[in-house]
């Protein structure tokens, strides 16, 4: 890792930390993870702060969208059983709630 990249992730740890219980900072995530990481195919940078919205902001409108971006990225990053096992996990979750609200 270049020290820009460690500043950089220290910026994004301080932003997490300053606003966690902010209700734009799931899409501010979001933002970084697609727009600055995955346009640049870093794809496991990309993939940790997706996977951060799922495990961490499970509210967020941002949640459905940040579980199909770590799929893509574990595809991205070869990671196929990784990449299939996160899909059975959408399925699970989506029969869960469908069965929840019938």
């Amino acid at each position: 890792m270049t020290s820009s990249n460690g500043s950089a992730q220290a910026s994004l740890d301080n932003l997490i930390a300053d606003f966690n219980d902010h209700p734009a900072l799931p899409g501010e995530i979001y933002r970084i993870a697609s727009y600055e990481y995955w346009d640049i195919k870093r794809y496991e940078d990309a993939r940790r702060l997706y996977k951060y919205i799922v495990d961490n902001l499970p509210e967020s409108e941002y949640v459905i969208l940040s579980r199909g971006d770590v799929i893509m990225a574990d595809i991205g990053l070869g990671n196929d059983a990784n990449a299939q096992a996160a899909i059975d996990e959408v399925f699970r979750v989506f029969l869960q709630h469908r069965s929840q609200s019938v």
